[in-house]
């Protein structure tokens, strides 16, 4: 009959005719295999004795929660629409930026509006004015709503709420927003609605509410992204 095959981890020790495990519980060698094996039991403060090391080398090399600890690659800008946010409460405001949001923010528009020629996103790259728009341009011309006041003079002396989503709606016009994160009819739809505007059936945001969702979704905000949102 042929003789059965023991693990690596276990030794058929001669000891009173039985076969003893030598691990110590845990599937490491045990000090007793060790000091049968190799001699005397190292001192505290010693080196692992050889099979041990032989034995973690070969765990470490095997095992998965080892290997998951690679780098993780840079993550691009990833926000979201206005119903999973409001569904998730979700919020970017953790990250100082992400790597490829090159909006401009309600101060970079407004100089633009006021006639700089050096008003720039945040990836440095001159503002141009969106299709159809000027210096001289309305609410009502960009918004579908609001009279005849100027987006120049809001961009100046509007309330935060205002001037978000005016920069929210110039950013997405001039392709700086990804269309999967946020529309201009959605835009329109707040600018309209004020604090009534319903992201989702039975969920109704305030005017605070969809600073603080265009602010931490970098879509848009008034001096700078990172931190609290600017008030409404």
């Amino acid at each position: 009959m042929r003789a059965p095959r023991w693990p690596a981890s276990i030794q058929k020790n001669q000891v009173g005719g039985k076969v003893m495990d030598s691990t110590d519980g845990q599937g490491l060698p045990s000090p007793q295999h060790d000091q049968v094996t190799h001699g005397a039991a190292p001192m505290h403060g010693a080196p692992a004795l050889p099979s041990r090391r032989r034995w973690l080398s070969a765990g470490l090399k095997a095992s998965p929660a080892v290997l998951s600890l690679a780098a993780s690659p840079v993550l691009a800008w990833q926000c979201k629409t206005p119903s999973a946010h409001a569904s998730a409460n979700l919020s970017n405001r953790t990250y100082k930026t992400w790597p490829d949001n090159c909006t401009a923010t309600s101060a970079s528009w407004s100089s633009k509006f006021s006639g700089s020629a050096t008003a720039k996103d945040a990836c440095g790259t001159l503002l141009a004015y969106p299709t159809g728009c000027s210096s001289t341009t309305t609410c009502a011309s960009l918004m579908g709503s609001g009279g005849t006041t100027t987006v120049k003079s809001l961009l100046a002396t509007g309330t935060g709420w205002q001037k978000t989503l005016l920069t929210a709606m110039l950013n997405i016009k001039c392709t700086r927003v990804p269309s999967t994160c946020v529309t201009e009819a959605t835009i329109a739809a707040m600018w309209a609605a004020g604090p009534a505007y319903q992201p989702s059936p039975g969920i109704t945001w305030s005017k605070q509410q969809q600073v603080d969702y265009l602010h931490n979704n970098w879509i848009a905000t008034v001096t700078a992204f990172g931190g609290t949102p600017p008030t409404a």
